[in-house]
């Protein structure tokens, strides 16, 4: 994401990649089908490239991730997009192709370049925007298509972002109403996409106490998610009144009392659930009664 005006986005994915180790690890599992302990050891590296004839490349972030008895270490390149791009798989076969290269192995006269495993994830996509993009490389006895498999953020709802495990994208849930609300003329119109972002709100802090649940995050990955939120929020949406509410719930000082209302409102769900078995094993008890005195009536009916 090169262009200035995309900055933020870079800079918030690249610092939800210096989240802790388990957050990082758990995130590159999901993203790439991978089941790495989460006691290993992460690698964040250098995403300079030097190019031929002068200049450097930029890639957004890769990641290697080497097992607790460092006997296998992989690595993960990503790119992290806001609009579509068609050259995509091109460049992220640059910047593949360059980072593999900086660790060329020779053995019986054959030389090695390994290649990491790459994603490109699109934090609003369109409905053109490709599930895979594809390079297609042409030599003079046949062809090779090389893959590139994306990640639609905003097409997935918070639930499904959770259970695939990609919870730390969730701050780029604050896109959802950007491109509404540069439609939306009326304050009326405005507060109405305020509710809603009110609502996504909510939704993400259960779903960062999830995560700390689940142990994909820690606390700490939990105050950090907040603030990059609130960060995001700030920079698209800070100067509409309609959306002042909407910030208050990401203030820090909140969050304590936002998981408290989401632990009242499970106790009270656990409560209903219980008066549910209550209500259920009287009934049952009812139908017992009711089927034992008729076995009692048959009885005496039949002695009569």
């Amino acid at each position: 994401m090169a262009q200035t005006k995309n900055k933020i986005f870079d800079e918030l994915f690249k610092a939800l990649m210096r989240l802790s180790d388990i957050a990082v690890i758990s995130f590159i599992n999901a993203l790439f089908d991978t089941t790495h302990p989460l006691d290993s050891k992460v690698t964040r590296q250098n995403t300079e490239f030097p190019k031929r004839g002068g200049g450097k490349l930029f890639s957004d972030m890769v990641i290697t991730i080497t097992s607790p008895d460092g006997r296998d270490a992989r690595s993960y390149l990503i790119e992290c997009q806001i609009d579509d791009d068609d050259t995509m798989a091109f460049r992220v076969f640059e910047y593949a192709f360059a980072f593999g290269k900086q660790d060329l192995q020779e053995k019986d006269g054959v030389l090695t370049l390994r290649f990491p495993q790459v994603r490109v994830i699109y934090l609003e996509p369109t409905s053109q925007t490709p599930d895979v993009q594809t390079l297609r490389l042409e030599f003079p006895d046949g062809s090779w298509d090389y893959q590139v498999k994306t990640v639609k953020v905003l097409d997935l709802s918070i639930r499904e972002l959770m259970d695939r495990k990609l919870g730390l994208l969730l701050p780029f849930y604050v896109l959802k109403i950007r491109k509404r609300l540069r439609k939306a003329k009326s304050p009326a119109a405005r507060k109405q996409l305020a509710e809603e972002l009110k609502a996504i709100y909510g939704e993400l802090a259960a779903a960062f106490k999830r995560g700390e649940a689940e142990g994909s995050i820690t606390y700490r990955d939990r105050e950090k998610l907040f603030e990059m939120t609130e960060q995001l929020h700030d920079r698209l949406y800070l100067g509409y009144t309609e959306f002042e509410e909407a910030h208050m719930l990401l203030d820090l000082t909140k969050i304590e009392k936002i998981d408290a209302l989401y632990d009242e409102l499970e106790a009270a769900r656990e409560e209903k659930q219980e008066a549910l078995r209550r209500a259920e094993a009287r009934e049952r008890e009812k139908q017992e009664m009711a089927r034992r005195i008729r076995e009692l009536e048959e009885q005496l009916s039949r002695k009569g």
